[in-house]
């Protein structure tokens, strides 16, 4: 009998054991999540927040590149970077998806050409302010060479000696007095279309070269018409990315970064 007891005894106090552990809490993980398990209740607990550096923003590309060059390994997320030139002004850095961060692309770079003039899309300015703005907010030539800027600046110094322009406008062809030396004045036929390649994109690049119409007023004034469809967007844009992957050519290579449009 005092051996049956001490059986039962033993049993149960096994058994109460068990149940008390069972009834411990304790971590498991389910596919990369971890759950809290108390008896029949679990909790599912949340990962700590992963640490980032906050986001750098520039200005310039050659600033983005230094960047990109210096800290690319370091970088805590798998390779490889992602620069993604997503207009004309705007390069974004964005990582690979992070398993441990609910698959978040961290950003860690952020460019943008935000010193730019106003876009010329449909102006009309006086032949003062084109003369200023002509010099100021477009792409000039090389030193020796000439380009539309240097022609539209040459036509209004030449037209600007008197108070008054007259002009012969067909709606397809235009024609202007200009006075050539003193007191000689010529009709001088004026082109329709003009190229010009506007600051428009970052200072790095070429800018890109668009068509405009071109008329002169009898007010003595201007005006200048875009006329390329905004092609000029993806020109800009495919100078960005040439001038990224030149830049980034070591790094490319090694699978380091990726250049994308």
């Amino acid at each position: 009998m005092d051996i049956k007891n001490s059986f039962l005894a033993d049993a149960i106090n096994t058994l109460t054991e068990l149940g008390k552990k069972a009834a411990e809490p304790k971590i498991v993980e389910v596919k990369d999540r971890a759950l809290l398990v108390t008896g029949s209740d679990f909790t599912e607990i949340e990962p700590p927040e992963i640490p980032k550096p906050e986001r750098v923003r520039t200005h310039s590309l050659n600033a983005l590149v230094v960047l990109i060059k210096s800290e690319v390994d370091s970088q805590t997320e798998k390779p490889p970077l992602y620069v993604s030139c997503n207009t004309y002004s705007d390069v974004e850095v964005f990582t690979t998806p992070n398993p441990k961060d609910e698959l978040h692309r961290w950003q860690p770079y952020h460019a943008t050409a935000s010193d730019l003039p106003p876009l010329v899309e449909d102006v009309r300015w006086s032949f003062d302010e084109a003369m200023i703005k002509l010099r100021s907010m477009f792409q000039r030539a090389p030193e020796g060479e000439k380009n539309d800027v240097d022609y539209i600046l040459d036509l209004l110094s030449h037209m600007s000696f008197d108070q008054s322009v007259k002009s012969d406008d067909n709606g397809i062809t235009q024609t202007v007095q200009v006075r050539k030396g003193v007191s000689f004045v010529e009709n001088k036929a004026v082109r329709p279309i003009v190229t010009l390649a506007p600051y428009r994109t970052f200072q790095e690049v070429e800018q890109p070269e668009s068509e405009f119409v071109f008329r002169v007023y009898d007010d003595r004034s201007i005006s200048l018409t875009a006329a390329d469809g905004g092609m000029w967007k993806l020109a800009a844009r495919d100078a960005v990315v040439r001038y990224l992957e030149t830049a980034l050519w070591d790094e490319i290579a090694a699978g380091k970064v990726k250049v994308t449009l």
